[in-house]
Order: C-alpha cells, then sequence, then structure tokens
C-alpha cells in the first residue's frame, strides 16, 4: 500500500495526536534547530517498532521491555503497546521510552538487563525500526 502524494498535505500531516509541548518541541526541533523553551525540560526520545516472525511473541516481548524500566535507571519513562489492529502494514509493537539526554540512552543500550532481552529479542524479530530524537 502506498499513500499518494497528492492526499499528503501539510494539514493533513498536523493531526497526528500528541500532547501540545511535544509536538511543539518537535516542529521546533525540526524546523528550527530551538531545543526547546526556557525552562521546558528536555528529553531524548527513543521509538522502537518490531515485527515478529511469530507475532505471538510480541507480548513476551512487551512483559521483558517493561521489565527494564525498574531495573534501568537511565529510563525515565517506557511505554510499551501491541498492535491492535494487525493490518498487514502492522508492526506488532511499538516501544517508546525518554531519557534525560543522548548518554542516558547509550547507558541504557549498554546496560546488561537490555542486552539480555535484546539477546531474546534479536532472532525473532522480522524487522525493526528506530527513530531516535
Amino acid at each position: 500500500m502506498s499513500w499518494p502524494a497528492s492526499n499528503c498535505t501539510a494539514a493533513t500531516l498536523m493531526v497526528i495526536p500528541a500532547p501540545v509541548p511535544l509536538a511543539k518541541r518537535c516542529f521546533q526541533n525540526i524546523h528550527s534547530g530551538d531545543a526547546g523553551e526556557q525552562g521546558e525540560e528536555q528529553v531524548f526520545t527513543h521509538v522502537v517498532l518490531m515485527k515478529f516472525d511469530d507475532a505471538a511473541d510480541a507480548a513476551k516481548a512487551r512483559s521483558l521491555l517493561e521489565g527494564l524500566a525498574s531495573t534501568i535507571d537511565e529510563i525515565a519513562t517506557l511505554t510499551v503497546a501491541l498492535d491492535t489492529l494487525r493490518t498487514p502494514v502492522s508492526y506488532d509493537l511499538c516501544m517508546i521510552s525518554t531519557h534525560t539526554d543522548v548518554d542516558a540512552l547509550r547507558a541504557y543500550q549498554s546496560h546488561p538487563a537490555h542486552l539480555e532481552v535484546a539477546g531474546w529479542l534479536k532472532p525473532r524479530l522480522a524487522a525493526r525500526v528506530v527513530v531516535d530524537y
């Protein structure tokens, strides 16, 4: 399935539901290089989408990933959600974590508990995409 370019306008792109401060911060970072308003808390966000060879593995992955929040101090927040629509273009799991800065993200990624979960995940993944901002 492809998206016709004629249907993708600036107005269409702006309807993505997000908390106003986050949407404002992302827009500022992308378009003006502004890291945020003075006094606004800065976070580094890590978004991972996973598609499993067997979609049933997504529930176990969710449990393992959620367990990292209480183990790794460098995780400020962690949200893990499973896909409910299961369309042909859907991924099975979305994980969003926030960190105080890029160094905290790197510390999370190299933490032994994260590496253990990654070791369980990698052989079960058909695909994975990541966005960090």
